[in-house]
């Protein structure tokens, strides 16, 4: 499996646009550059690990 990233945990949600992927890694919210597969931008938005974090995540960006 290829990688375009490599990331310290599990990747529970993203995005896919032309230029960035969108995705959640634990308690970060990251922007991955697609064609250079550097982080851009990465916020740490969430207090703990869980599930209901996916419903309010997409507003923060």
């Amino acid at each position: 499996m290829e990688h375009i990233v490599e990331l310290e945990g599990i990747v529970t949600g993203f995005n896919v646009t032309e230029y960035c992927i969108d995705c959640i890694c634990r308690k970060d919210l990251l922007k991955i550059d697609k064609y250079s597969h550097d982080i851009i931008c990465q916020r740490t938005v969430f207090e703990k690990e869980g599930l209901s974090r996916m419903r309010i995540c997409w507003s923060v960006w």
